[in-house]
């Protein structure tokens, strides 16, 4: 829950079993009345998600993981969004759990990816991957 495209409204990104990322745009009201969907791609579909300006520029993005890693969406203009061209892998594991913040206190975000792995629990298994 954020507020997405900079309009005062809190909106609410959620994952479907599809492989999308759907918005539901907060009218200011308590009502959803538009809704827009990011699709995954081949990543597959989302485990979990994060919002947070990931790229210091003053608007929420959207971290997710995905059956093999995460990504991240850039929010750029109002209710535009660009799929960064990276993806970082975690090989072998399932993500189960995510989480962002500036762990190392240099004032760049991090994202700590918790994850499944066979014979282990759920977050057994923590990767962090710095900010730059």
């Amino acid at each position: 829950v954020g507020d997405l495209d900079g309009d005062g409204n809190l909106d609410l990104a959620t994952s479907t079993s599809d492989g999308s990322i759907v918005i539901l745009w907060g009218d200011g009201t308590g009502a959803f009345p538009a809704t827009s969907a990011l699709p995954l791609g081949s990543s597959g579909a989302v485990g979990a998600l994060a919002l947070a300006d990931m790229n210091a520029d003053r608007r929420l993005d959207l971290v997710v993981t995905c059956p093999s890693g995460f990504s991240i969406f850039l929010g750029r203009d109002a209710r535009d969004w660009k799929r960064v061209d990276f993806f970082y892998s975690i090989a072998g594991e399932t993500p189960s759990g995510l989480a962002v913040g500036d762990l190392s206190g240099d004032g760049t975000l991090d994202v700590v990816v918790t994850t499944l792995d066979a014979g282990s629990t759920p977050g057994a298994v923590a990767s962090v991957f710095l900010g730059r």
